[in-house]
């Protein structure tokens, strides 16, 4: 089986990086510890990003196109719920509240609409409680 399979993380200073996932777990001469997403060839360089922010790709995509993370929230069409893209036990779900789906449903219909990192008002008495 050939697949790739893409992360995303954000850095220090709050850009989006995505490719590969390194977890450098002591320094080296050249490259310091840390947790990096590099492009597809792990070269000319890699970002150095905040480690709680690092999510895999479901390797699905939204309504619109756009790639779908783990991390990420996704809204229903004709429903106001939100839910979050969780790794739980092999696979990938969609979480809200105590119930979880399969993510496959989100391929024709979900839209991704934010995530936890960067859409906190999710987690303070939004729709995904």
């Amino acid at each position: 089986m050939n697949r790739e399979i893409k992360f995303k993380g954000k850095t220090v200073s709050g850009k989006w990086v995505y490719g590969n996932y390194s977890h450098i777990k002591k320094d080296f001469s050249t490259v310091k510890s840390g947790h990096y997403i590099s492009n597809s060839v792990g070269a000319p360089f890699a970002y150095l990003v905040r480690p709680e922010t690092i999510g895999q790709s479901t390797g699905l995509k939204d309504k619109t196109g756009k790639d779908i993370y783990e991390g990420d929230k996704i809204r229903k069409p004709g429903s106001d719920n939100i839910y979050t893209v969780v790794f739980f036990d092999g696979a990938f779900y969609l979480k809200n509240g105590g119930v979880n789906h399969r993510l496959s449903w989100t391929t024709n219909d979900g839209e991704v609409v934010g995530n936890i990192h960067d859409n906190p008002e999710f987690l303070k008495g939004g729709s995904d409680e």
